[in-house]
C-alpha cells in the first residue's frame, strides 16, 4: 500500500491507500497493446471513423443533388482512409507515450510513481460504475456504460470511495490524468513544430491548453469531492474537462492582448 502525497503531510485520515499496481514494464506494455488492438477497439478507432467520413462525403453529394461516379467514390474512400490512418497513428502515438512513461515509473518503483500508475490504470474502469449510475437515473439501459471502459473492480471503488478531503482529491485527479496530459502535450507540441506557421505561439497555446485542462479537472474534482463525495469528484472532473479549454482560450487571449499593448 502507498499513501504518499505531495500536498498532504501527516494527515492519514485524508489520504487514499493505493494498492500495488501489479505491473512489470513488460506486462503493462502487453496490456496496453491488447486493449488497443481488440476487435472492438479497432472497430471504434478505424472502421467507424472511416465509414463516418465516407458517409459524410456521400451525404454532401446527396444534399447538393450531384451524382457520384465510381471514380469519385474511390477518391472519397481514399481520402477517408488516409484521414482515418493519420488519426489512428496520432492515437497510437499518445498511447505509446503514456505507456513509456508508465514503464519508467514502474522501473523507478517510487511510492508517488506507483500511485500514478495505479490511478492511471484505474480511471477507465470508473466509467462503468458512475456513468452506469447516471444512465440508470435517466431510465436508460445501464449496459451502455460497458462501451466506455473495462468493468469496475471492487478494489477500484474501495480506493476511489475513500473519504478524503478536497486537497487529496485535487492531487489524485492529477495522478489519474498526468500521463494522458503529458502524452497529449508531446504529440500536440510536435505537431505544432511541424505544421504551424507561427511555431512559438502554437507551442505556447498547446502547453497552455493541456496544463489548464489538467488543473481544471483537478479543481473540479476537489470541488466535487467537497460537495458530493466520490460522485462529486468523478463528475467534477468532467466539468473541469469541459471548462478547461474555454479557460485556456481566455488566458491565451488575455496574454496576447497584454503583449500587443506593450508593443503598441
Amino acid at each position: 500500500m502507498s499513501n504518499f502525497y505531495v500536498l498532504i503531510h501527516g494527515q492519514e485520515a485524508t489520504k487514499r491507500n493505493f494498492p500495488p499496481h501489479g505491473f512489470t514494464p513488460k506486462s503493462i506494455a502487453e496490456k496496453r497493446f491488447k486493449e488497443n488492438t481488440t476487435a472492438a477497439a479497432l472497430s471504434f478507432n478505424l472502421v467507424l471513423p472511416f465509414l463516418t467520413r465516407v458517409n459524410k462525403a456521400v451525404e454532401a453529394h446527396v444534399d447538393e443533388g450531384t451524382e457520384i461516379s465510381t471514380q469519385e467514390f474511390a477518391k472519397i474512400s481514399k481520402t477517408a482512409g488516409l484521414q482515418t490512418a493519420v488519426a489512428f497513428v496520432d492515437l497510437s502515438a499518445r498511447v505509446t507515450i503514456q505507456t513509456a512513461l508508465a514503464v519508467s515509473l514502474i522501473e523507478a518503483n517510487k511510492p508517488l510513481g506507483n500511485a500514478v500508475v495505479y490511478s492511471w490504470d484505474m480511471y477507465p474502469r470508473l466509467h462503468r460504475k458512475y456513468m452506469g449510475d447516471f444512465l440508470q437515473k435517466l431510465h436508460l439501459p445501464r449496459f451502455i456504460a460497458a462501451m466506455l471502459g473495462p468493468e469496475t473492480q471492487a478494489a477500484d471503488l474501495e480506493v476511489f470511495q475513500t473519504a478524503v478531503g478536497p486537497l487529496a482529491a485535487f492531487e489524485d485527479s492529477v495522478k489519474r490524468h498526468v500521463l494522458y496530459a503529458t502524452a497529449d502535450t508531446v504529440v500536440e507540441v510536435t505537431r505544432a513544430l511541424i505544421e504551424a506557421p507561427k511555431k512559438g505561439k502554437a507551442v505556447f497555446g498547446r502547453l497552455a491548453l493541456q496544463t489548464t485542462t489538467l488543473l481544471s479537472k483537478a479543481l473540479g474534482a476537489a470541488g466535487g469531492r467537497a460537495v458530493r463525495g466520490d460522485v462529486g469528484e468523478y463528475w467534477g472532473e468532467f466539468a473541469g474537462a469541459f471548462l478547461g479549454p474555454f479557460v485556456a482560450a481566455r488566458v491565451i487571449l488575455l496574454i496576447s492582448s497584454e503583449k500587443k499593448k506593450k508593443v503598441a
